[in-house]
């Protein structure tokens, strides 16, 4: 028989083709004794899912109807394959206290006329000027634009955006916290990278403060040694 290259015959028996060969020296295997024959069990393959921390937005109104709207419009909501995790205030002071129990909070979606008529504004001038916190992202939105004009508020105020409510979209809405989402990811690393740099100049300070006291009690020791 000829070969043509593909096929390789054993050389004790050209009847017995190379897969027939294979398939006989595998069941000998498997019915011996030698307790140093094993086989490796076969594993399913396992991918490990993402399991990001979600985003943290607070929805502050008066209006329990504007909470579940926003949520609704938000549901299926994900960026960076991190979804949402919602935090409820239904008034200004509600949401100071809610911001101080976290800090990491993203985005603020914060209503102007609550228990009064600048609770709103009241909430995002303690955030800035007494925590002091410049990365979380505030969209300011107001059912009442007369009572806090646009121009006025975002001059005045240190805010990100600024919605009227009768024109918001859920599209808009959408695209308004995912450009707010991005800015606020973008700012936190930059945030650490500063803080990182700022413990390494730290660190070098503190070593360089080390090496000087070192070679000031050298010094000293020589100079005690030839008084």
């Amino acid at each position: 028989m000829k070969n043509n290259g593909s096929i390789r015959q054993p050389p004790d028996n050209p009847l017995i083709t190379v897969a027939e060969e294979e398939s006989r020296v595998f069941s000998k295997l498997q019915s011996s004794d030698d307790p140093f024959v094993t086989f490796a069990e076969e594993k399913p393959n396992v991918f490990p899912k993402l399991q990001s921390p979600p985003c943290k937005i607070m929805i502050v109104d008066d209006d329990k109807g504007i909470h579940a709207i926003t949520c609704k419009v938000l549901e299926d909501f994900a960026f960076d394959q991190r979804g949402i995790k919602f935090f409820h205030a239904y008034s200004g002071k509600q949401a100071i206290q809610l911001f101080k129990e976290h800090p990491d909070i993203a985005l603020i979606l914060l209503d102007v006329v609550m228990e009064t008529e600048h609770a709103g504004l009241d909430v995002v001038r303690f955030i800035r000027e007494e925590l002091h916190n410049m990365i979380v992202r505030i969209i300011l939105y107001t059912g009442q634009p007369g009572l806090a004009p646009k121009r006025t508020i975002i001059t005045d105020y240190d805010i990100n955006d600024y919605k009227v409510k009768s024109m918001l979209t859920s599209q808009g809405l959408s695209t308004a916290v995912t450009s707010a989402i991005r800015t606020y990811r973008d700012f936190h690393v930059i945030k650490q990278q500063r803080d990182n740099l700022q413990k390494a100049l730290e660190g070098a300070q503190i070593d360089q403060n080390a090496r000087y006291q070192c070679l000031v009690n050298l010094a000293r020791g020589v100079h005690s040694i030839f008084r």
